[in-house]
């Protein structure tokens, strides 16, 4: 989604918080959510929660889905009846786009020179490749992955912590996925830390004193936890196309 669409959301952030219907708008937003997604969305433990996981999984979406669009779409749609909500939304957004022309200008210019470089960046579609490549790498070569992080690497991880600290499930990840490339000190340390966020940075650290295996089993494992949505956080295209580098060379 760009990033003007963007902008319009969160300034009706608290709006949609406090009055979307979330389910009927699933219901119309299904061609573009994976289950997964929904899941997530649906699990959550109260109606704003569920309406800014849902917006914040639109917005990782590529221009290419329409996302924005779509939703206004629903909105305005006979079965979730918010065509007010969606005229608020619009509204912002053509207020936005007017006092923003230069960006707007130089993203469709960009689009019409390369369709495929205007296209989002789908975090999760490449780290799916990346995992891909990993489970076929054979035993005999693991060894080789036993290497430090590189300087980008490192510095993705930690650029994200923060927000990666509020949102994320250790428990199945370090017992199943993360125990056997991580120090026993270190997994002692992650359990009796007294809260999520205290254990992440425990984890977080001995993640980026560790190798590149280890980061590829954490990986690896947020997809198998179904915490796939959060490698937006810290995957980004110089992340993937380093680890792919790192990778390649084995």
């Amino acid at each position: 989604m760009d990033t003007v669409k963007q902008d319009a959301l969160k300034h009706c952030a608290g709006r949609i918080a406090d009055t979307l219907e979330v389910n009927p708008v699933l219901d119309h937003l299904s061609i573009i959510l994976t289950n997964e997604e929904v899941e997530i969305i649906k699990a959550k433990p109260t109606r704003s929660s569920q309406s800014r996981e849902l917006i914040d999984c639109l917005k990782r979406k590529g221009e290419q889905q329409q996302p924005f669009e779509r939703l206004m779409e629903a909105l305005s749609s006979y079965s979730v009846g918010q065509g007010w909500l969606g005229k608020e939304i619009q509204a912002k957004y053509d207020h936005l786009r007017v006092s923003q022309p230069c960006a707007a200008e130089a993203n469709h210019a960009k689009h019409n020179q390369n369709a495929q470089s205007a296209e989002e960046f789908d975090a999760a579609m490449e780290v799916e490749k990346i995992i891909t490549k990993f489970k076929k790498v054979p035993k005999i070569k693991l060894s080789k992955l036993d290497k430090p992080l590189t300087k980008t690497l490192i510095e993705g991880l930690s650029d994200s912590r923060e927000e990666m600290a509020a949102r994320i499930d250790l428990e199945d990840l370090i017992n199943i996925h993360m125990s056997s490339v991580l120090t026993d000190s270190a997994v002692k340390k992650i359990r009796n830390a007294p809260s999520t966020s205290n254990a992440f940075y425990v984890f977080s650290e001995a993640l980026t004193n560790g190798s590149i295996l280890a980061l590829l089993k954490f990986l690896s494992g947020l997809k198998s936890t179904k915490q796939g949505h959060l490698f937006h956080l810290f995957c980004t295209e110089e992340f993937c196309n380093e680890l792919v580098s790192v990778t390649d060379n084995i």
